[in-house]
């Protein structure tokens, strides 16, 4: 339950479709996918070298988007990646 709260916290529902700065776009740097649906709630989302913000603007900084990925390493128990946030 605390990772749907987390979920919910972080606007993830409401994420744009695709997070990309066009002026950023190269081959180079991060590239991610993400799928959740739960109930009747789903998510299907993307991007490069761009995250959700706050409030679900795209933003270069990826705090909110580790912050997601801090909450997936709790539900499953494993530190899949090492994530720090910096402010």
């Amino acid at each position: 339950m605390r990772f749907w709260e987390k979920i919910d916290k972080l606007g993830v529902w409401e994420w744009s479709e695709h997070y990309i700065i066009p002026e950023y776009v190269y081959i180079d740097g991060d590239s991610w996918n993400l799928k959740i649906h739960f109930g009747d709630k789903k998510i299907d989302c993307s991007g490069s070298n761009a995250y959700p913000g706050k409030d679900g603007e795209i933003v270069e900084n990826k705090i909110t988007f580790r912050r997601l990925l801090l909450a997936l390493n709790k539900l499953i128990g494993v530190s899949t990646i090492d994530i720090r946030i910096e402010s």
